[in-house]
């Protein structure tokens, strides 16, 4: 088995390498050039479409895991609909695809996904009962993988973090379906934390290269599908998986009901996002990054020793709330003299 996970994980992070390498070359014709605007954080034209190498590397790290019989049919027409809105994701970085197609791909990905693996049934907080969502179930599921597969887009805008959530966030989805003994599941999801680490290599700052719409929004896909079969196949409640994933699930979700409480074209672009505003009020990449990552490695060792034991549910969920109503005020209190 070592050597089986060693060659899947070794062809990933290759194949990410080789791949990503490739497309940062101007003359490749799949080439798209991220030229700055008023919104951008960066200042000189970067490629976007980093996104399918890592795709690329993640499809190939699966068949390699096929071949070696961990990898079943779910996992494939997983692949296949990721695989579809990286497609999509391409045309619109390249094309600037109208809004309505986007979303109606987005709610078909979402609804293909629930006919696979069923919709999201109960949720269960720590000291709450078990809600059963009844008739809600789809439209809540619908809403949670579409609101994935596009706030994954919209964290994608900062030198390196959205390829550092994608290996700390997949890496611990790795460990928590080990310790319920889902060990295919556990060498799938290593598989985009090996293709990140490829990707980051030209992605840290100063970046190379960007993910691009075709791989945030097959990542943010395949985020959400993942937490709904480690929720569903094991003990571990939805809300730990959505702890793994929260500093981009709970920034962009601020972020958008702030903006609609201000009555603000929500759905315009913008640079209010946490993480914008630390870049625009001075600091610089790498440090803002590197705290982030700080801060996905925190929530994701309090995801696992919430699975670990669950006599300490109570106690983490309540600390990973207060952790981020103190980074949230201090952001506040950092960027408040420039976003006045």
């Amino acid at each position: 088995m070592a050597i089986n996970f060693t060659a899947i994980i070794s062809i990933t992070l290759f194949t990410a390498i080789l791949s990503v390498r490739y497309l940062c070359n101007p003359k490749s014709r799949l080439y798209i050039a991220d030229v700055p605007n008023d919104r951008s954080l960066h200042v000189i034209p970067t490629p976007r479409n980093g996104g399918l190498g890592v795709l690329f590397a993640i499809l190939t790290g699966w068949l390699t895991s096929w071949v070696f019989g961990y990898v079943d049919n779910t996992q494939i027409a997983i692949g296949i609909i990721m695989f579809g809105l990286a497609v999509l994701g391409y045309f619109d970085d390249r094309f600037d695809l109208r809004s309505s197609i986007r979303f109606a791909a987005h709610f078909a990905a979402a609804g293909f996904a629930i006919f696979i693996l069923g919709p999201i049934e109960s949720i269960k907080l720590p000291l709450t009962p078990e809600v059963q969502l009844g008739f809600t179930a789809i439209p809540f599921t619908l809403l949670f993988i579409v609101w994935m597969i596009n706030l994954y887009n919209f964290m994608d805008g900062m030198d390196g973090f959205a390829g550092g959530m994608t290996f700390f966030g997949f890496a611990t989805l790795a460990v928590l379906f080990a310790m319920h003994s889902s060990i295919g599941n556990a060498i799938n999801m290593l598989v985009p934390a090996a293709a990140a680490i490829g990707f980051l290599l030209y992605n840290f700052p100063p970046a190379k290269i960007f993910l691009g719409d075709a791989g945030s929004t097959a990542i943010g896909f395949l985020s959400a599908t993942s937490m709904m079969v480690g929720s569903t196949d094991s003990s571990i409640p939805l809300w730990i998986f959505v702890m793994v994933f929260s500093p981009f699930i709970i920034d962009a979700t601020v972020t958008l009901l702030t903006r609609i409480i201000r009555k603000e074209k929500f759905w315009a672009a913008h640079r209010t996002h946490f993480y914008q505003r630390l870049v625009t009020s001075g600091r610089s990449h790498r440090i803002v990054v590197s705290c982030e990552y700080l801060l996905m490695l925190t929530v994701s060792l309090m995801g696992i020793f919430a699975a670990y034991t669950t006599s300490s549910q109570a106690i983490l969920f309540f600390g990973w709330l207060l952790i981020f109503s103190f980074t949230g005020f201090w952001v506040n209190r950092l960027t408040a003299s420039v976003h006045e």
